[in-house]
């Protein structure tokens, strides 16, 4: 190696310089800033979806729970809007609507994934008029 290079090396691994730093600091913080970014939308989007999940459960539950639906039309109903598993059952003088979706249709899919399902499940007590023979 010329003594010319070997002195410019040398000059730069001298205590004091930093060039390069920043895109080392980057390098680190890069992975963690991804995966930061990625659970708060997989987070913010499985939020989105469970209350739109409790809206449709509460609102099914009411309607079967009134008579303005029956109990296989409003499952029917809740399962067209692409619920994964959808049960609307009345029994003991109670409507109840349970719906469920995976984990891994909610946001990215990736992190929230292992956790399972996304399950909503509403009771609510039928109207005195309203049988549970259908």
């Amino acid at each position: 190696m010329p003594r010319s290079r070997w002195k410019g090396l040398c000059k730069r691994l001298q205590p004091g310089d930093d060039s390069g730093s920043v895109s080392v600091e980057f390098a680190i913080w890069l992975p963690l800033l991804v995966v930061l970014t990625v659970t708060i939308v997989d987070a913010s989007s499985a939020l989105m979806n469970q209350a739109t999940m409790w809206r449709v459960a509460g609102d099914t539950a009411r309607g079967v729970a009134t008579g303005r639906v029956g109990r296989a039309e409003a499952e029917a109903q809740v399962a067209r809007m692409g619920f994964e598993t959808v049960a609307v059952t009345t029994a003991d003088d109670m409507a109840r609507v349970h719906i469920s979706v995976p984990f891994s249709s909610v946001g990215t899919g990736s992190l929230l994934s292992p956790l399972g399902s996304l399950n909503v499940a509403v009771a609510q007590r039928l109207e005195p008029h309203v049988t549970t023979s259908e």
